[in-house]
């Protein structure tokens, strides 16, 4: 159990609560896509390049302790931000 003021403050301190947004958010407001793996990373810009999308219109950050719901919890409640990388897309040929 954490102690109390251990908390990372920027997120909720119930793992059940839901952010709720009026209305919608604008494509412009997404800072980046989360993703668990590089090659996840890959899969969602060929997505985009299907829909028509610029691959370049959004970051994407690789943070696989996001999609780990105990080992996030764990960070959180003992104050420690989850581990994100910066995913630069390199051309592979």
């Amino acid at each position: 159990m954490a102690l109390e003021g251990e908390h990372l403050a920027c997120c909720p301190t119930d793992n059940q609560a839901e952010v709720l947004i009026p209305d919608q958010i604008g494509i412009s407001d997404i800072i980046a896509i989360a993703v668990a793996t590089e090659t996840q990373a890959k899969n969602e810009v060929a997505r985009l390049n299907l829909l028509g999308e610029p691959k370049d219109r959004f970051n994407f950050v690789i943070g696989p302790t996001l999609f780990k719901k105990y080992e996030l919890s764990n960070l959180i409640s003992s104050g420690k931000r989850p581990q994100e990388i910066l995913w630069i897309e390199r051309n592979e040929t």
